[in-house]
């Protein structure tokens, strides 16, 4: 209703100042929506961005483990409580539910900043959990294990999603591998120039012996581990066996440390670096 209409004095003034503070008042709160999380550090915080485990199994008790170290705040979903009983002990929140039901990533808390890894030995549920979690939640890059990739799959995910590890990772036999204490986690500093073949010679001749869990780009995680966004990873966290493939990483770890080293010594002004690599 038009204040003018009604003949009160000063109505279009009246009007124009209601909405001039609605303006203000959204303007303000969509500032301050940026703002305040930056200015007390919020985005900073490591826990703020949660991981949500689909599928409680000696692989994702791995990956569990190393968000744990990072501070960040986890959650495992599976539909069996049993075996969900080894995370809740050692202090994960747990959701007993169906991967399939949204309901469980809302218990779970997940949002569009989540990690998500699917890794169950389902293939077709995984497929579904990256599809249910990015369109219903808005997930960005769900992370999925697959034993058998389709050969459709960058065509069917346009790239919203990332394979756990790369490529097809045979979740049962690493499972039996962690559980007989026969695998365990390494973790390997990348040389820039050299990390895209370390990882493809570790595929290509070791495919039983090592399986990349993550990357990592300064201290954080990443799961984009193929082609040429391994030449961005600072390092990769391994699950490797007892072979070739963990006495190559340990080689590719020496070299590293001593290259460390010796850059080191030539910013400090050192100039007998052979006695540094020895």
């Amino acid at each position: 209703i038009s204040l003018r209409s009604l003949g009160i004095e000063g109505g279009e003034v009246l009007e124009a100042m209601v909405y001039l503070v609605i303006l203000v008042t959204g303007v303000w709160a969509t500032v301050m929506a940026v703002v305040l999380p930056r200015a007390f550090g919020y985005m900073e915080d490591p826990s703020r961005r949660r991981a949500i485990l689909v599928g409680a199994n000696p692989l994702t008790r791995q990956l569990a483990n190393l968000f744990l170290e990072q501070g960040r705040g986890v959650a495992v979903v599976d539909a069996v409580p049993w075996r969900l009983d080894p995370f809740r002990d050692a202090g994960f929140f747990c959701v007993v539910g169906d991967a399939r039901d949204t309901t469980s990533y809302e218990e779970a808390n997940v949002d569009r900043d989540s990690w998500v890894i699917a890794g169950t030995t389902n293939d077709d549920l995984n497929l579904l959990v990256a599809e249910l979690v990015h369109s219903e939640f808005g997930v960005e890059h769900p992370v999925l294990a697959l034993q058998s990739p389709p050969d459709d799959f960058g065509v069917r995910t346009r790239g919203w999603a990332e394979l756990l590890g790369g490529q097809g990772v045979d979740i049962a036999a690493w499972n039996g591998r962690i559980v007989s204490g026969n695998a365990e986690v390494m973790k390997v500093d990348l040389e820039k120039e050299s990390s895209y073949t370390l990882v493809k010679d570790l595929y290509r001749r070791w495919p039983e012996q090592a399986m990349v869990l993550c990357g990592w780009v300064g201290d954080d995680i990443s799961f984009e581990v193929t082609g040429n966004k391994v030449r961005e990873l600072d390092a990769v966290s391994l699950l490797v066996v007892p072979g070739d493939a963990r006495d190559y990483l340990e080689a590719a770890a020496a070299r590293s440390r001593v290259d460390t080293t010796a850059e080191s010594a030539k910013e400090n002004g050192e100039t007998d670096v052979a006695t540094v690599s020895s």
